[in-house]
């Protein structure tokens, strides 16, 4: 994937606020972060022209933030936690934790030197299939889209035509789930072939 957006301090004097340019152009908006710890913070971002706003605009933002990031030395990224973008923070590999401390969650992506989202899909979905036997779930392995690009990703498959999505432990219908992460399972497992 082509990097469509470039990142430019405001001025040297406020190096933490980033004007964003998208395809050559000036869209109005503006990314602020902070370094806590081993965490690249993004205190602040605002879009004005929301028509450039894609999947495309969201996986070169999150790739330019995390190739800032490593470039420092951090390992993750964080932003505050906002429900109505859960939805968001899930494609793009985010996952919530609440710190101690902190009166309200973040989401939190851990980015390290490799640039594949990390999370608990796999041991969470076997669990899932473990504790539901009597329900006769499938384990399914495949990968999945997310904002930094395709991923492996496990999920289970119920009964009743409905997936259970283990990083948001949510229950979607198949149609839904496919079309939110384009899903593509290549390992299908019984109760019996996962135990």
């Amino acid at each position: 994937m082509t990097q469509d957006i470039v990142l430019t301090p405001f001025s040297p004097v406020e190096p933490h606020i980033l004007e964003i340019t998208h395809k050559g152009v000036n869209i109005g908006g503006t990314v602020i972060t902070k370094v806590e710890g081993d965490s690249l913070v993004i205190t602040e971002l605002e879009v004005e022209d929301m028509g450039v706003v894609d999947r495309e605009f969201l996986q070169s933002l999150v790739g330019v933030l995390e190739d800032l990031a490593r470039s420092e030395g951090l390992s993750r990224l964080k932003i505050e936690y906002l429900p109505r973008h859960a939805k968001l923070y899930e494609m793009a590999g985010f996952t919530q934790s609440y710190e101690e401390g902190e009166a309200g969650g973040v989401v939190v992506k851990h980015i390290g030197s490799n640039p594949a989202p990390t999370g608990t899909c796999y041991p969470d979905a076997w669990r899932y299939v473990m504790r539901h036997a009597d329900e006769s779930p499938v384990l399914v392995h495949g990968t999945a889209v997310t904002l930094s690009g395709r991923i492996g990703h496990a999920w289970v498959e119920l009964q009743d035509g409905t997936v259970w999505e283990p990083a948001s432990e949510a229950i979607f219908t198949k149609e839904k789930f496919f079309s939110l992460v384009q899903g593509i399972g290549e390992n299908r497992f019984t109760v019996e072939e996962a135990a």
